[in-house]
C-alpha cells in the first residue's frame, strides 16, 4: 500500500504514519521539490519562504529556517530524500518524493490534510493515479472543505463546512468517521508527578496569544510556582522533539488556555496520556474532542469556574503531593478510558474498506 499526504504538521503527519505504516504495512510518501508547487499541486501557501522551507530545502542543511525548523526533529538522512525523523519523542520514516517520481509510481490513497490542497491533490489524482481513493483529513476547528472528496478522517467533533463557513455538508453523502490522531502511548505514559510546583506552557505562539495577560498575572500572584513558557519569546527556549515526552513528565500542571481549543489537541492528549492535568478555559473546548478529559476540580482547572482568588487556592491546594497524585490519576483515568487507538483503528478500517 502506498499512500501520498502533504506535511504540515509533524504531529499529524506522524499519526498517519502510525495509521498507514505500523498499523496496516503501508509506505507513506509526502512531496518534495519546487515542481510540485510550479505545477500547481502544492497550495499549502503562496508565500515563497513557506514553499522554500517545505519544498526546496534538503532537510540536513535546513537550519534555523524561522517557519519550520527541522533541527528539533534530529533528522538522519537514511536515502534520498528520506530521513529517520523524531517526533514527540518517537522516530518515524519522513519520505519526500519529487512529481517525477510521484508519477513512476502507483499509489492506493491521495490524502491533503488542508483545504488548499484538496482541489491541487485532486488534480494530481485525476491526473498521474486514477485509481486512488481520495481521503481529506480534518484536524482543526472550523475546517471548511470543497465537498468534492467523498471520504472524510475526522479528528474532530465538528462537521465541517463548504467555504461559506456557513453551509454543512450533507452527512449522508460522505463516507466519513471521527478518530484521534494516534500518539505514541509508550513513550507518552503514566508517570507520578514531580511535586515540583511546575506549571509549563507549550503553546505555539505564546506570547501572541489572548490570554497571554492572563499567565503574566497569575505568574506574579503564584511567586512560589515555577512558571516555564517554551515556544517564540518564551523564557525556557525550544524544546527538541526527543524532549517533548519529558517536558510532560517533568511538569506538575500544563498550561493549555488557548484561544478556541484544538480541533484534535496533540498538547492536550500527550498530557493526559501521562497524567498531567491541564489548567484551561472550558469555553475554548466546548465541542472539542478533547473536552471529556476536562473535568474542572477533578481532572483540570478551569480558569472560568473560579474567582481570581478562588484560583489561587485551588492551585495551592491539588499542588500539594497528595492531591496532585490524586488529580494526576484522575486525568490518566479519563485518557484511558475515553482514548481507545485499538478500537478507533478497527472504525478507520471498516472506513477504508468503504472508501469510494
Amino acid at each position: 500500500m502506498n499512500v501520498f499526504a502533504d506535511y504540515h504538521h509533524s504531529g499529524l503527519y506522524h499519526s498517519l504514519s502510525l495509521l498507514f505504516e505500523k498499523r496496516l504495512g503501508g509506505i507513506l510518501y509526502s512531496p518534495v521539490g519546487r515542481e510540485w508547487y510550479d505545477q500547481g499541486y502544492w497550495r499549502y501557501s503562496e508565500d515563497p519562504k513557506i514553499v522554500h522551507d517545505y519544498l526546496e530545502t534538503e532537510i540536513e542543511t535546513a537550519h534555523d529556517l524561522g517557519w519550520i525548523s527541522w533541527d528539533r526533529y534530529d533528522p538522519i538522512k537514511t536515502g534520498e530524500h528520506e530521513y529517520s525523523i523524531t517526533e514527540a519523542g518517537s522516530k518515524f520514516m519522513l519520505r519526500r518524493i519529487t512529481l517525477e517520481q510521484f508519477k513512476k509510481m502507483d499509489f492506493d490513497y491521495v490524502v491533503p490534510t488542508i483545504y488548499n490542497n484538496e482541489e491541487p491533490f485532486l488534480r494530481l489524482r485525476d491526473k498521474f493515479q486514477p485509481k486512488a481513493k481520495m481521503l481529506r483529513n480534518f484536524g482543526n476547528c472550523d475546517e471548511v472543505t470543497t465537498g468534492k472528496i467523498p471520504n472524510l478522517l475526522n479528528s474532530t467533533c465538528q462537521w465541517p463546512t463548504r467555504e461559506d463557513y456557513t453551509t454543512q455538508l450533507d452527512r449522508g453523502k460522505f463516507n466519513s468517521v471521527t478518530w484521534r490522531q494516534e500518539i505514541d502511548t509508550n513513550v507518552f505514559n503514566w508517570a507520578r508527578p514531580p511535586c515540583s510546583k511546575t506549571i509549563r506552557s507549550l503553546l505555539g505562539d505564546p506570547k501572541g496569544s489572548l490570554d497571554y495577560p492572563t499567565w503574566a498575572h497569575h505568574k506574579q500572584a503564584l511567586w512560589e510556582f515555577k512558571w516555564l513558557m517554551h515556544g517564540p519569546g518564551g523564557d525556557a527556549g525550544f524544546l527538541m522533539e526527543r524532549d517533548l515526552a519529558n517536558a510532560f513528565k517533568n511538569s506538575d500542571f500544563i498550561w493549555q488556555v488557548k484561544f478556541r481549543g484544538d480541533g484534535f489537541g496533540h498538547t492536550l492528549h500527550h498530557a493526559y496520556a501521562c497524567g498531567r492535568p491541564c489548567i484551561i478555559r472550558g469555553s475554548y473546548y466546548k465541542e472539542c474532542i478533547g473536552e471529556p478529559l476536562l473535568v474542572h476540580d477533578y481532572s483540570c482547572i478551569d480558569l472560568e469556574k473560579e474567582t481570581f482568588n478562588g484560583f489561587l487556592r485551588k492551585m495551592r491546594y491539588w499542588a500539594e503531593p497528595d492531591h496532585l497524585l490524586e488529580m494526576s490519576k484522575n486525568a490518566y483515568g479519563l485518557f484511558k478510558q475515553e482514548v481507545n487507538f485499538d478500537k478507533e483503528f478497527e472504525d478507520v478500517k471498516a472506513f477504508l474498506e468503504r472508501a469510494k
